[in-house]
C-alpha cells in the first residue's frame, strides 16, 4: 500500500513544533497504516472490517477529537482520522464545532420568540 505524498499518516511521529503534538498521545501511534488506509484492491467486506478495526482503535483514543478536527480542517482525503472515513469528513467541512464537542451546521442563530 502506498500513501499519497501529501497525506500525513496519523501514525507518523509528530514534530511538536508543527501544532500536531496531539499525535504523541494517539492510540494509533504504533499501529501500521494498513489499518487506517485502504489498499487499491480492497473488497467491500475487507473495507468494512478494516474500518471497524480502525474505529475501535479511535473510539478509546484520548485525542480522537483533535485528530478529527485536524483532518476536517486540512481536508484529508484519505484514511480514517478521529474515527471518521473520508466520506464522513467531507460531510463535516461546513459544521461548526461547539466547545462542548457538539456541532451545528452553518451559523447559529437565536430562535425568534
Amino acid at each position: 500500500m502506498t500513501l499519497p505524498a501529501f497525506a500525513l499518516s496519523p501514525t507518523a511521529v509528530p514534530d511538536a513544533r508543527d501544532g500536531h503534538s496531539w499525535r504523541l498521545h494517539a492510540r494509533c501511534r504504533f499501529v501500521g497504516p494498513d489499518t487506517f488506509y485502504a489498499p487499491e484492491d480492497e473488497t467491500w467486506g475487507e473495507r468494512q472490517r478494516r474500518e471497524r478495526a480502525a474505529r475501535d482503535i479511535c473510539a478509546a483514543c484520548p485525542v480522537r477529537l483533535p485528530c478529527r478536527d485536524d483532518a476536517v480542517k486540512n481536508k484529508e482525503q484519505h484514511g480514517i482520522w478521529g474515527g471518521l472515513t473520508e466520506r464522513e469528513r467531507r460531510g463535516l467541512r461546513y459544521v461548526r464545532w461547539l466547545p462542548d464537542g457538539s456541532a451545528t451546521r452553518g451559523a447559529a442563530t437565536p430562535a425568534a420568540g
